[in-house]
């Protein structure tokens, strides 16, 4: 399906396949950002101590993507009981 996405844009479009291939991997709809708000709200545990900071940052990496795609805000009581499960 996306093998010929850009093929038939023509040289000289690389901004429109840009555009084209943006929107194909990187969808702002509604049911990405409800498949982002999935994976907030049951983040993977971390591993060990070492790993719980890297593992918080890229929880709070996704969880302002979550917020700057979808324009709602994640309520504080969710957050903590997302970070307490980071670090079960």
């Amino acid at each position: 399906k996306r093998q010929g996405l850009v093929r038939n844009d023509g040289s000289g479009s690389g901004l429109e396949a840009w555009r084209k291939l943006n929107r194909a991997y990187d969808p702002v709809d509604p049911l990405s950002n409800l498949r982002l708000l999935q994976l907030l709200l049951q983040p993977a545990q971390a591993t060990s101590i070492e790993s719980l900071q890297s593992a918080i940052e890229t929880w709070e990496k996704m969880l302002q993507e979550y917020e700057d795609r979808s324009g709602e805000r994640l309520s504080e009581s969710p957050k903590r009981l997302c970070l307490k499960l980071l670090c079960l």
